[in-house]
């Protein structure tokens, strides 16, 4: 019998934030809470009206974006767009159930778009990957 694995935080509190936006909200939520074990700090959202009003609250501060390419009723472009006028200039990493090669280029090289990350994903990857991606912002 195989003994039942918990989840421990990491010992790294990184002291950031990451605004996961994910139609699929049990997705979102879970990832929200494994990057918080992780030590990043995560606000998750389903759509874009909850992406709006989270966008109104003046104490959100967002260092890095998680995007599903596939957002219902709305784009990646709409979704960048919508953090451009509201002061955000985190970067972008785009996820997806396709392959990175199957996603339009387009898509792809939207301004802000600083990666991509194919589901699934293990969170841990996903917040080295959100490092890299930090480290090369702050080196620019």
């Amino acid at each position: 019998m195989m003994a039942a694995r918990t989840l421990e935080r990491d010992t790294v509190d990184r002291g950031r934030t990451v605004l996961i936006c994910d139609d699929e909200r049990r997705l979102a939520s879970l990832t929200a809470l494994l990057l918080e074990r992780h030590g990043y700090s995560a606000v998750a959202v389903s759509a874009a009206a909850e992406l709006a009003a989270a966008l109104g609250r003046p104490d959100l501060k967002v260092d890095i974006v998680l995007l599903d390419v596939n957002l219902a009723g709305t784009t990646a472009r709409d979704i960048i767009e919508m953090l451009r006028k509201s002061g955000i200039r985190a970067p972008v990493v785009l996820t997806s159930g396709y392959a990175q090669e199957d996603v339009p280029a387009a898509v792809l090289g939207l301004p802000g778009v600083a990666g991509y990350v194919m589901k699934p994903f293990m969170v841990d990857e996903l917040a080295e990957s959100f490092d890299r991606v930090l480290e090369r912002a702050a080196a620019s």
